[in-house]
């Protein structure tokens, strides 16, 4: 038996500009609240990553990956979104966002010092989640 694809069409543009489906109406807006909250504890626990390298997982249109790299890190994100992914690029024509799978992740081990995942875990099918532990670089163990 070959493995289950997961069907993730969902996240469409109905899904990050009108909210169908528990997503985001007017997904833009996260970043006024990335800003505004989650920067300064993002940073924060940034500071101690053994490397600057960061990668967001289920990214949406990249505004955190925006954000770090305007903060001096070298940050990359990933969505299953072709639709989100395309809107971002169009937005932030200069981060380094694509089209990739938290549960296959295109990136070498312990790749990144710090690896975001917000909002994504509950979207998540079973055993995905792994792939983060395998491109993180891990100093303390």
């Amino acid at each position: 038996m070959g493995k289950q694809v997961a069907d993730y069409s969902f996240f469409d543009r109905d899904y990050f500009e009108k909210g169908d489906m528990g997503g985001y109406a007017g997904y833009l807006s996260q970043e006024e609240v990335y800003q505004k909250f989650w920067m300064r504890y993002i940073l924060r626990y940034g500071n101690v990553a053994p490397l600057r390298k960061h990668l967001d997982i289920g990214c949406g249109y990249g505004v955190l990956v925006n954000k770090m790299t305007k903060s001096g890190w070298v940050s990359h994100g990933i969505d299953v979104s072709e639709f989100a992914i395309k809107k971002g690029k169009e937005i932030y024509a200069d981060i380094d966002i694509n089209v990739a799978s938290a549960g296959n992740l295109p990136f070498s081990k312990k790749e990144f010092g710090y690896v975001t995942c917000l909002d994504v875990i509950e979207h998540l099918p079973d055993k995905e989640f792994g792939e983060a532990f395998r491109v993180i670089f891990k100093s303390c163990v």
